[in-house]
């Protein structure tokens, strides 16, 4: 899956930033959002987003990770 574009845009238009790097294999970048996203989304804070469900957040983790 390449997210490229997507990171791409979201820099662009400041609702997130590099916040740091990963100590693993190729150092990965780390992104945060920005206060933008919070004005953008209305939100006050990120706490205001709905959790995600067990399905929800298995499909994420596995998205960030991989299946290793």
């Amino acid at each position: 899956m390449n997210s490229s574009g997507t990171l791409r845009t979201l820099l662009q238009r400041e609702l997130i930033e590099e916040v740091g790097r990963l100590e693993t294999v190729g150092n990965p970048y780390q992104y945060g959002t920005t206060p933008a996203f919070l004005q953008y989304f209305g939100l006050a804070s990120l706490d205001q987003l709905p959790p995600l469900g067990p399905d929800e957040a298995a499909k994420l983790l596995t998205a960030l990770v991989g299946d290793e």
